[in-house]
């Protein structure tokens, strides 16, 4: 599984949908084709293990899974559906899968440029997201309030006026370390 974490409009989807195409029509062997899948809310009643759990696949590509919710819950003022402990056996079981974390960031000012544009369509308000977008990069940066939760990841990818979107320099990067890291967990199992 590949997961896609950061805000809004920062090139999320874009990424996945690209990585998506790339995999469809077995271009990468031995890896099969992927599948997007998008989770922006999600749902409550089942314990972080529970529900990460059972949505984790191998052959998915997440636009935003464990790591956006306790840093959209700050952003908005209520609790988290989960403790770093949590979150950390999450990430745990991820890791045994062979999951591939990518954090997503760019400069406010491309984010408030794509919100002018999309406002009618966004969940959150504008200042919700460039929170988000702080906190991601303190997420990233391994420092700040976010370090309890020890997450672990594999690239940041932070974009801004001379790089929009992720590069496709970075496609090829993800999809070289996610070939290994399958391969690397197919020969331990």
């Amino acid at each position: 599984m590949i997961v896609i974490e950061g805000p809004d409009l920062v090139g999320k989807t874009r990424l996945a949908k690209r990585l998506e195409s790339m995999f469809e029509g077995g271009a990468f062997p031995p890896i099969p084709a992927m599948v997007y899948q998008h989770l922006s809310k999600p749902p409550v009643g089942l314990s972080a293990l529970q529900l990460y759990s059972s949505l984790a696949g191998l052959h998915f590509i997440r636009d935003r899974f464990h790591i956006s919710e306790p840093l959209y819950a700050k952003a908005a003022g209520r609790d988290a559906m989960f403790f770093p402990e949590e979150g950390r056996m999450v990430d745990a079981h991820l890791r045994v899968m062979g999951t591939l974390t990518i954090i997503v960031t760019c400069e406010d000012c491309l984010i408030e440029d794509r919100y002018a544009e999309l406002k009618d369509r966004e969940m959150f308000p504008l200042e919700t997201v460039l929170r988000v977008n702080n906190y991601f990069h303190s997420l990233a940066r391994k420092n700040g309030e976010w370090k309890d939760y020890k997450f672990d990841l594999d690239y940041h990818i932070h974009c801004d006026k001379a790089k929009p979107f992720p590069s496709r320099w970075d496609l090829e990067q993800i999809i070289e370390s996610y070939t290994e890291r399958r391969r690397l967990v197919a020969s331990a199992f």
